[in-house]
């Protein structure tokens, strides 16, 4: 059995019997100074704020379990705001949307919903060649189709940066066989901790040289979303629901450090017009 093909009948069963949610009470748990933006429409299309803050708060987390962690990844379809439904993972077109909070107190429930799944997370060891596919497979998007649900597998970061150029070739996967047809020449630079790996303008190719060990859900992990470059990753680690989950990753860490304040600070650079995004009214 393929590593895809076992991965859905995993999210099969996991639908069946799903992991026990944390409680959430809608308790104020802390505040924040600056607006707080879960659109689709700014997700989906670049450096987000809440996605630097998410996906630094899961490599801050994960760091302090123990594990060594270069590169945090949040897909941008994972972040989500709006109605919230603990029980039943919402799917609500107001959680698709997302929303702007304002400057003013959080509860546990505004900040569960940035992230509304249960899903888990997984340590991999990627090489920068299939870490270059899976941004590849997020710049192919732009701009996204958002009436169709598209743009989710932009990713955000953090210990890393990478520029995309709107011209270049878009790259193009087989979904089924879990292959990519043609690689994409969008993503023109990727650096890692401060190291560049792949520099096309200065002619710097360290992709097959260097593995990265990072860190993401499984849904990315497991390839789905087209993934497929991440889900052929070695060295997979599961890290179990009951000891990290990002709900709960979030909670604490707007709990410690009120008032918070994302911001974005250059992680995705994108070159040229890559069009606007198809909205939904």
């Amino acid at each position: 059995m393929t590593r895809r093909v076992l991965a859905l009948a995993l999210v099969a069963a996991a639908a069946c019997q799903p992991p026990s949610p944390p409680r959430f009470q809608g308790a104020v748990i802390g505040a924040t100074a600056v607006a707080i933006d879960t659109r689709g429409t700014t997700v989906r299309t670049g450096e987000a704020a809440i996605g630097d803050y998410m996906a630094d708060s899961l490599r801050t987390a994960t760091t302090a379990m123990g594990y060594d962690v270069s590169l945090a990844l949040i897909n941008s379809g994972a972040i989500r705001g709006g109605a919230v439904v603990v029980e039943t993972v919402p799917v609500t077109v107001a959680a698709k949307l997302g929303r702007i909070y304002p400057p003013g107190p959080l509860t546990d429930l505004d900040v569960i919903g940035w992230f509304p799944f249960r899903d888990q997370e997984d340590l991999l060891d990627a090489t920068g060649r299939q870490l270059k596919g899976a941004l590849e497979r997020g710049a192919a998007q732009l701009p996204p189709d958002l009436r169709d649900d598209a743009g989710g597998p932009l990713l955000q970061l953090s210990g890393g940066a990478y520029t995309i150029d709107c011209g270049g070739t878009v790259q193009l996967i087989d979904a089924a066989a879990g292959t990519v047809v043609r690689e994409g020449t969008r993503v023109v630079r990727l650096e890692v901790g401060g190291v560049v790996l792949y520099d096309a303008a200065a002619g710097v190719d360290l992709l097959d040289a260097t593995r990265v060990r990072l860190v993401v859900n499984d849904f990315v992990a497991d390839g789905l979303d087209g993934h497929v470059t991440l889900a052929a990753a070695a060295g997979i680690v599961e890290l179990p629901y009951d000891q990290l989950n990002l709900q709960s990753v979030l909670v604490a860490a707007v709990a410690a450090g009120s008032p918070i304040a994302p911001h974005v600070d250059g992680r995705i650079t994108i070159l040229g017009d890559c069009g606007q995004p198809l909205s939904l009214p």
